[in-house]
């Protein structure tokens, strides 16, 4: 990604931290929050283990995570927006959860091979270009440790044509016009790294989650 792309999608997602929250919301239908706990749940955490959000923004799934993993676990958050990262400190301290909150892009993450017990990517994957979507499978493979598994939970295409509109534009802008295509091929390109990759429909009915394990 060259310099200056960069600089202006972080300038959007600096603006757009103010409102993700209420967006998330009403695109997934979860209102209550449910779908974070329910994200989790599905994990199966343990405590002490270690944990890593992708594109994490205002940190709703690591607070989550870090509550599951216990005062011995370790919960890490990345981002590369500023705003994001700003919001889900400020988040994290209202709930009393120590979180390390790191800057840093998807596509080289600052962490050794095998450091995780799971990684979590929610909202977050589709927007990302083309080729950075490979590099970031590709390291979400590498810190990943042995039997390790990657969750990655993405809107379902939504249903009101207002939602729908901001989704596809979001989609076009942030992402590429080909994540459309990407859509129908998740599972196949997934695949291509992990196995026993699954997919399933959320609780609220406008979100999926994607499983997938990493082999011995």
């Amino acid at each position: 990604m060259s310099f200056y792309r960069k600089r202006i999608r972080q300038f959007y997602y600096n603006l757009f931290s103010s409102f993700y929250d209420a967006f998330i919301k009403a695109h997934s239908g979860d209102r209550a929050q449910r779908l974070r706990k329910w994200l989790i749940d599905k994990a199966e955490l343990k405590a002490g283990m270690k944990v890593l959000d992708l594109c994490t923004g205002t940190g709703s799934v690591a607070i989550t995570a870090k509550r599951a993993v216990g005062k011995d676990g370790l919960v890490a958050g990345v981002d590369f927006s500023y705003g994001m990262l700003k919001k889900a400190k400020e988040k994290s301290r209202h709930s009393h959860t120590h979180i390390f909150w790191i800057q840093a892009d998807v596509t080289a993450l600052p962490f050794k091979d095998s450091s995780f017990d799971a990684v979590f990517c929610a909202y977050g994957f589709y927007e990302l270009k083309d080729d950075d979507k490979i590099k970031m499978i590709k390291e979400v493979l590498r810190v990943l440790a042995e039997k390790g598994r990657f969750f990655m939970m993405e809107h379902e295409e939504p249903e009101n044509p207002f939602i729908r509109f901001l989704y596809r534009l979001r989609l076009i802008t942030m992402g590429s016009l080909s994540s459309k295509d990407f859509i129908k091929k998740e599972l196949q390109l997934i695949s291509r790294f992990f196995k026993e990759v699954k997919k399933e429909k959320s609780i609220s009915g406008n979100s999926k989650l994607i499983i997938a394990a990493k082999e011995n």
